[in-house]
């Protein structure tokens, strides 16, 4: 067996570093469905980020549409060199399908001198019952 010629070691070096240097979010974009009566600290996702050369990233929800502060933001723990992110819902969290059924989050992960960002979008699911009103009297009651 002989040796790679140059040009095709140069070309596939070039590939290796353009796929696997790209610092890049695992499982973003993503849809996730999560109920209103979800509590405070439930998690509404999990993913990745992969090719982070810095050792203390910075993870964060740059923006929520419509507006709201439901969503902290990311923790992250390092495994191996994946660090695993992890957003849940804050203590502000007061979901209401009937009146915001879909809430759009942009992350951004800036890991050294790179910057990438990474859409999830979170449907509200309609799980608590509507208040029933009481029947009517059935008799009129007694006349003072």
């Amino acid at each position: 067996m002989g040796s790679l010629p140059p040009v095709l070691l140069c070309i596939t070096l070039l590939f290796i570093h353009d796929t696997w240097g790209q610092v890049e979010f695992v499982s973003l974009p993503d849809t996730v469905s999560i109920k209103e009566s979800s509590p405070i600290g439930t998690s509404v996702h999990s993913f990745n980020l992969i090719n982070c050369t810095s050792n203390n990233p910075t993870v964060t929800i740059t923006s929520v549409i419509p507006p709201a502060t439901y969503f902290n933001t990311p923790t992250q723990t390092l495994s191996g060199s994946v660090f695993k992110l992890q957003i849940t819902l804050s203590s502000t969290a007061t979901l209401n399908a009937q009146v915001v059924n879909e809430y759009i989050l942009q992350i951004t992960a800036v890991c050294g001198n790179e910057t990438i960002t990474g859409q999830l979008f979170v449907n509200i699911i309609d799980d608590l019952p509507e208040p029933q009103c009481e029947p009517k009297f059935s008799s009129q009651g007694k006349t003072v």
